[in-house]
């Protein structure tokens, strides 16, 4: 690591500024095999999509042309002009242009969540069913690990993608097709609260059928109505009945209180203390109630990219 950037983003400062020198040079034939290089990586990152093995034909030294072919195979035959993808997301930036890194990750969100079976067609109708079945899980962080089986059940496809660095975003809803609902996370955070919070977040969208189309709504205004009734839609679906806000008011908020509330309301303390931070803004408060799940989620499980697991060839052992 030197000046902030990993290997990774030096490499590809290396590349870009190599293509620049070379263009002053160079014949017409090889100023657009260059041009097109640069065209390249700058769309997306593509020395650490590389090196997580998205792009399994190509190298860092390979052809442009090689490059270009590659990645235009990996977004579906879409042209290197044509590369956003329809999705409604919670992120850190959520009224930001979709970036490269962001681009690249619902990219490869999409490849494994097209490896993924779900046992039957997604029907809007059962959607309350699903959040039903979902509730008693709330209670044991252990749990989080029979959520993708879940969901299946009902034909929603969940899979989880590592974050590429810089790429801010927690999770996304997309559609293969009318009736195939994708729910991707990156488990960036790795705390129940925050788990919840996300997976809930984008079964709204799911509800909501947003991400179907690209731009999903068509303005500011609309985006952030969109954003809200998600994040509502975990407050109701952990604390329908304004439980938390109501102890806040009224107790002194301790370790013991915490416990008690959360067994009252058949959930993890993690949940509570989480939302109790969030409303009360003070986000040091009992975080040793909020527990790590990753290593739930990443156990045995075939809908799974990054932190070291090798998702393709898992899929080829099935």
């Amino acid at each position: 690591m030197a000046i902030g950037l990993s290997a990774q983003e030096l490499l590809q400062t290396q590349v870009l500024f190599d293509i620049r020198k070379a263009q002053e040079k160079f014949s017409p034939e090889v100023k657009e095999k260059i041009a097109l290089g640069k065209e390249v990586y700058s769309l997306v990152p593509v020395g650490e999509m590389i090196s997580r093995g998205w792009l399994p034909e190509v190298n860092p030294s390979s052809d442009a042309r090689d490059l270009k072919a590659s990645l235009e195979a990996f977004f579906d035959g879409k042209k290197l002009t044509d590369l956003e993808l329809a999705y409604a997301a919670k992120k850190t930036n959520e009224f930001d242009a979709t970036s490269p890194s962001q681009l690249a990750w619902l990219g490869r969100a999409k490849q494994v969540a097209r490896s993924c079976e779900v046992l039957r067609k997604y029907d809007e109708r059962e959607f309350s069913q699903i959040l039903e079945a979902l509730k008693p899980l709330l209670a044991d962080e252990k749990s989080v690990a029979q959520v993708a089986h879940l969901l299946s059940l009902h034909g929603i496809r969940l899979v989880y993608v590592e974050k590429l660095k810089s790429s801010k975003i927690d999770g996304a809803c997309m559609w293969l097709d009318q009736e195939s609902p994708v729910v991707a996370m990156s488990l960036r955070y790795d705390r129940n609260d925050n788990y919840w919070f996300v997976l809930r977040h984008e079964l709204e969208h799911v509800r909501n059928r947003d991400g179907m189309v690209m731009p999903a709504v068509d303005s500011v205004d609309a985006l952030e109505a969109c954003e809200d009734a998600a994040n509502r839609a975990y407050e109701n679906f952990i604390d329908p009945d304004d439980s938390i806000p109501e102890f806040i008011r009224t107790s002194r908020i301790t370790l013991t209180g915490v416990k008690s509330l959360a067994q009252a309301m058949n959930l993890h303390p993690g949940l509570v203390i989480g939302r109790i931070q969030f409303l009360t803004k003070r986000y040091s408060l009992l975080r040793n109630l909020q527990t790590k799940i990753r290593q739930f989620v990443l156990d045995d499980c075939f809908n799974v990219d990054g932190w070291g697991i090798e998702f393709m060839r898992r899929v080829e052992q099935r």
